[in-house]
């Protein structure tokens, strides 16, 4: 007969949602990088993209500091998620051509949110 003494199930590892991406500080765009996403947005007539990219370049304000302003112009619903922010700024630096996980924003001690 076999004993089992005080059998505690082991919970699965679960994976670090950062697992695989660079962490810490990421380089800033340089100035090139800076013009031919404004000329992505302009010519893709995002203007609302380009309007958001603008205040966040030329305002030097952290990606959560965007998303906290509430301009019906910039979010049409009133508010922006950091998350849908993030997703953004990806999608600018990839319309240029460069890796959008080399040019982050989002900094690497801030939780994940559900």
């Amino acid at each position: 007969m076999l004993h089992h003494e005080n059998h505690i199930p082991i919970a699965p590892k679960r994976q670090p949602w950062n697992k695989g991406k660079l962490i810490g500080p990421k380089p800033p765009l340089r100035p090139k990088h800076v013009w031919s996403i404004r000329t992505k947005l302009q010519i893709d007539r995002r203007t609302r993209d380009l309007a958001m990219f603008n205040l966040a370049i030329e305002s030097k304000l952290r990606g959560c500091d965007v998303v906290a302003l509430k301009v019906e112009d910039v979010a049409p619903s009133g508010s922006l998620t950091t998350r849908q922010y993030a997703r953004l700024v990806s999608d600018w630096i990839a319309s240029i051509g460069l890796d959008p996980n080399l040019f982050g924003h989002i900094r690497s001690d801030e939780p994940k949110r559900p």
